[in-house]
């Protein structure tokens, strides 16, 4: 009987909710326990030293431009020290875990402080040269071309040649370029341009096919996202090699940059060799 009444009474606590509520509080107590330590035993100072307070003052000094008034400065205090409480609750509530832009934003930290600690070093003249003979390829004036263009077709496939063995004959017999052009945005004509800034208004099919015809009389059709179009070359200088001197600048860069990026390469790799890394695959 006694048996009785005690698992009724069990049966009834156990569905109130209080309960419940006291149970996830205790099991919550247990994981920040074994997390590093009950809250009360965690760090609970917070020092701003004067370096720090100047440094907030210099931030909002490159903001707007003027230095903070007291007020002002009192806030800025008053924020970071916010930020820092929030900061450390969260951390340890655990919420850094598992958090895709948390680890991506580390990551770019880490990657960004190896990167002043490898790259700082000014290359001397050796490097310089011995970099540049490397690749010299790099190092060259660009291809300019000027030109003058007729849109002919607004169709982009390659069956506008009667068109334009139409169009080149007018030309040829004297007829103005802007007679037969049909009416676009495009430019008539370009001038002193690089393959870059053609192919910027263009697109790259027109480049390619300007590139494949010489200076000299209209030649066509070429082939654009616009249409079809009928070209004549005034001028095509081909890129020249530069000096070292001339190019010296673009080196330096080039050089840094490639340090950086090889001893990022060997950073990952050495870290990596540190690791057991397996990948569960598909059965």
């Amino acid at each position: 009987m006694a048996s009785s009444k005690f698992g009724s009474f069990f049966k009834k606590v156990w569905k109130d909710p209080l309960i419940h509520f006291l149970l996830l509080g205790g099991l919550l107590f247990a994981m920040f326990y074994l997390n590093g330590g009950a809250v009360a035993n965690r760090d609970k100072g917070i020092h701003l030293s004067l370096a720090a307070q100047q440094h907030l003052a210099d931030l909002f000094e490159i903001t707007w431009q003027r230095a903070p008034t007291k007020d002002e400065l009192s806030n800025l205090i008053a924020e970071q020290i916010k930020e820092e409480i929030y900061y450390r609750e969260a951390l340890a509530l655990g919420l850094d875990e598992n958090d895709t832009i948390v680890r991506r934003r580390l990551r770019q930290k880490l990657e960004f402080m190896h990167e002043d600690l490898s790259g700082n070093a000014e290359p001397n003249e050796v490097q310089l040269r011995h970099f540049f003979n490397t690749h010299l390829d790099r190092y060259k004036t660009d291809r300019v071309i000027s030109f003058e263009q007729v849109l002919i077709s607004t169709q982009t496939v390659h069956g506008t040649s009667d068109v334009a063995t139409q169009a080149l004959r007018a030309l040829a017999s004297g007829v103005s370029a802007g007679k037969i052009s049909r009416s676009s945005l495009l430019p008539v004509s370009m001038r002193l341009e690089t393959g870059r800034a053609i192919s910027n208004v263009f697109g790259s099919d027109f480049l390619v096919g300007i590139t494949e015809i010489g200076p000299g009389e209209w030649r066509g059709p070429i082939y654009s996202s616009f249409g079809s179009h009928l070209v004549k070359i005034t001028l095509d200088q081909p890129s020249r090699p530069l000096s070292f001197a001339n190019a010296r600048t673009n080196v330096t860069t080039d050089f840094i940059r490639d340090r950086r990026e090889a001893a990022a390469i060997r950073y990952y790799q050495d870290l990596r060799s540190q690791y057991r890394i397996t990948v569960e695959k598909q059965p």
